[in-house]
């Protein structure tokens, strides 16, 4: 189902599911902050995606695909989404955090490939989880049931993440609309 900006805006459903969502970001930043800060900004987040899809993306039968500090470096920059400093450090950030760690079996001792851990695989599984309620708020769906808790690094989940962060990396956004523009203020409010 396809939402338009104008009818969410406009949509009390929307800002409800939205106060669900923000009740859910706030329990995960309370729950572990320094997790939680990978979904502060667009940039961050972006990031953090971009990983995971070169993660998944990841052919084992191309040694040199997958996740590594250089690759994610030059996808970040290509991309427009931090610049080569700003995407060292963010990998940086994510060893010492712990959110990410060195492969056990890399294909040669040159070749240092990263694996997100499973602490970053079950937050962006929380944060995805979010999002997909607020979609079922909208339309009642049943997408967040689908979604197995668990082994989110597995199944469906390692399939969805690479096509979404793509997508949403490669997507050009033809109108901003701005939900906090002057008009009714929903009854739920």
């Amino acid at each position: 189902m396809t939402f338009a900006a104008k009818d969410l805006a406009a949509s009390s459903d929307f800002f409800s599911a939205m106060r669900l969502c923000a009740r859910e970001m706030t329990a995960m930043f309370s729950e572990n902050p320094r997790q939680a800060s990978i979904f502060a900004s667009q940039q961050r987040w972006l990031m953090a995606q971009a990983g995971f899809a070169l993660h998944y993306d990841r052919d084992p039968a191309d040694p040199s695909s997958g996740l590594y500090a250089g690759r994610f470096v030059a996808q970040a920059v290509a991309h427009g989404i931090a610049s080569r400093n700003t995407a060292a450090a963010f990998v940086q950030e994510m060893l010492a955090y712990r959110f990410v760690h060195y492969s056990d079996n890399p294909p040669d001792r040159r070749m240092r490939p990263l694996e997100p851990t499973e602490t970053a695989c079950q937050a962006v599984w929380k944060w995805l989880n979010a999002h997909l309620v607020i979609l079922d708020e909208l339309d009642g769906g049943s997408r967040a049931g689908r979604l197995p808790y668990g082994d989110p690094c597995l199944r469906g989940f390692s399939r969805a993440s690479p096509r979404a962060s793509l997508r949403t990396m490669r997507c050009e956004i033809p109108e901003r609309h701005s939900i906090f523009s002057p008009g009714p203020i929903p009854e739920a409010w």
